[in-house]
């Protein structure tokens, strides 16, 4: 019997060239996610650090410091970047020494692990706002400033990173170094090695361009990935093994090519941008999407109603909505909000069995969604556009005692909204669906806000060209419907709305649109009225903010919570028929009130 080890599977070559893109995006993008003018200011100062503290006139960047050895200032200048080099210098002498089909499949092992970490690392730039310790740092006071290279060539600007790169290299060539026969069977060269390494991360703590914390989360994040992938580089760290199969050498070379570049990573990403982004010749105002792309919507053949809103800051458009009600007098009427990148094509399940029970139904299309109009240019979408839209429609179509519903954007604006005294009187019920009132991402909730953060990234990249039709299909899994939620956009021009609302989410606690929450968290802690709080158990955007939301009423408000079994994100559109049965549910029991 053959006692030969198996060999490991080979990972596709699109998978590992779509990680390699994904991370060269993020890498472009994290320093534009995360701007924010007060963090980003040289003048802040650094948060205190234990090693920083106890070494306070060590060696800085520039070799400076009156406890700076003589014999390590030439290894200070330019921070930890030597001992980067160092440390790759020595790892490549030994990847060298291999037949090559083990080089090449132990490059494609240290770079799949490589980029894995560089996306963590781009997403603690995303989510961070702390100011960074780094001497060198260098306040940006406009979003413009920001160079185009990304962050692999980009200088140092003042907020942490809270993810050190200088430690994922060092850890990561250490730990592929300690598989190497000529390595692993030398107690001194370990040794050696080991101290080293350590030596290599403390070194950026001691130089003050990284906090401690830095360092430890980077260790620990590269030591559990390079762990789980121990038993594939031990096998591969062998130098005796024959070649296996040409794909392995080719997946490799495609990564080292892409790699190549993609540094700096704004060569792909710019161009692809370019094309992506090619600005309109039309600089104006867009009308309607044309009539005749809602001809076949067959379960869509409810009358249109436009209303005309007037802004300070826009010209005046038009909104569409659908406004059905009982043959005899309505009992209530029910006003639904939809998101992105929805219309009130959401909702379409809704009017006929809710105007059944004797409800009003007002079916609500956002500017640049639906049948509304739409802008060119996405400057001129924003949150307090939609609210101020909102409170209008309300305050012509004359609504009271009326029940509001919302889902996804619908609840960001609709919520934010209530608070206006030209429209909480007018308010009787509540019902909330698979949203939130977001006021930025930080350490504490990023793990639940990495779902949104892809879908943002994703959102800055293709801007307009946003496939909205894919979008739905991946959520709804069926086919019949995705033609209609792609109606309202013929081409990408008519996209500028639904490429602006994911950006509008907060990210940083100080921007407008958190301040907004923040209020509207606020107006809702003395909301009395009842409420309906129905989440879906399978939506990974907004998962566990219901009991967020609920948590934000009065003990004494009237609340009814449901969990929506089976419902994805747009759960109006699978589950229309529960959440009705739960409305009118709601609203007979509270009728009273």
């Amino acid at each position: 019997m053959s006692s030969k080890r198996p060999t490991p599977k080979v990972r596709p070559v699109l998978l590992q060239l779509g990680l390699l893109l994904l991370s060269s995006f993020a890498a472009h993008h994290a320093s534009i996610l995360s701007f924010n003018s007060v963090s980003n200011s040289a003048f802040t100062k650094p948060l205190p650090d234990v090693v920083h503290s106890a070494f306070p006139e060590f060696c800085d960047q520039l070799g400076n410091g009156s406890k700076c050895p003589e014999a390590l200032k030439w290894l200070a200048v330019a921070g930890p970047d030597k001992c980067v080099l160092v440390t790759l210098t020595v790892t490549i002498t030994f990847f060298l020494l291999l037949p090559p089909v083990n080089l090449f499949r132990l490059l494609n092992e240290f770079l799949s692990i490589y980029n894995l970490l560089q996306m963590c690392r781009c997403l603690t730039i995303v989510v961070t706002t702390l100011p960074s310790p780094s001497p060198m740092c260098r306040g940006v006071k406009t979003i413009d400033e920001l160079p185009p290279e990304g962050w692999f060539l980009a200088p140092v600007y003042c907020q942490d990173l809270l993810f050190s790169g200088h430690t994922v290299l060092n850890v990561l060539c250490s730990a592929f170094l300690f598989q190497f026969p000529t390595i692993s069977a030398s107690p001194f060269l370990k040794t050696a090695l080991f101290t080293y390494t350590v030596f290599a991360c403390s070194w950026s703590v001691l130089l003050k361009d990284h906090y401690s914390v830095d360092v430890v989360v980077s260790t620990l994040l590269t030591i559990f990935l390079f762990l789980n992938k121990l038993e594939k580089i031990r096998y591969y760290s062998q130098p005796k093994l024959k070649p296996k199969r040409i794909v392995t050498i080719l997946e490799t070379l495609i990564n080292i090519f892409v790699l190549i570049i993609i540094g700096p990573p704004a060569i792909v990403t710019d161009k692809l941008k370019s094309l992506l982004h090619k600005p309109s010749k039309s600089n104006g105002f867009l009308m309607q999407t044309p009539i005749a792309r809602f001809k076949n919507l067959t379960d869509f053949t409810f009358p249109a109603n436009y209303l005309t809103i007037k802004t300070a800051s826009q010209k005046p458009f038009q909104v569409h909505y659908v406004d059905v009600k009982p043959k005899f007098a309505a009992s209530q009427t029910i006003l639904c909000l939809h998101g992105e990148p929805s219309w009130s094509y959401l909702y379409r399940g809704f009017v006929g069995p809710l105007v059944a029970k004797g409800y009003r139904v007002v079916l609500m299309d956002f500017n640049g969604f639906g049948k509304s109009d739409k802008f060119y240019n996405k400057a001129d979408y924003s949150h307090e556009m939609h609210k101020s839209t909102l409170i209008e429609f309300i305050e012509q179509l004359d609504l009271n005692r009326f029940t509001l519903v919302v889902q996804d954007w619908g609840g960001l604006t609709g919520l934010s909204a209530i608070r206006d005294s030209r429209v909480s009187p007018r308010i009787r019920n509540l019902v909330i669906m698979n949203t939130g009132l977001p006021t930025g991402v930080d350490a504490y909730n990023v793990l639940s806000a990495l779902p949104f953060l892809i879908w943002r990234c994703s959102v800055m990249l293709l801007g307009s060209r946003i496939p909205v039709k894919l979008l739905f299909a991946l959520d709804l899994g069926r086919l019949r419907q995705l033609e209609g939620y792609a109606a309202p956009f013929p081409d990408h021009r008519f996209k500028a709305g639904v490429a602006k609302w994911p950006l509008l989410v907060p990210l940083s606690g100080r921007s407008k649109v958190a301040e907004d929450m923040k209020e509207a968290r606020a107006f809702l802690k003395t909301f009395v009225k009842p409420v309906l709080i129905a989440f879906s158990d399978k939506d990974p955007i907004t998962r566990g903010a219901d009991r967020d939301l609920k948590s934000l009423f009065p003990a004494s408000a009237p609340i009814t919570h449901r969990v929506v079994e089976g419902g994805s994100h747009f759960l109006q559109d699978t589950h229309s028929t529960v959440i009705c049965n739960y409305i009118a549910e709601f609203l007979e029991a509270n009728k009273s009130m």
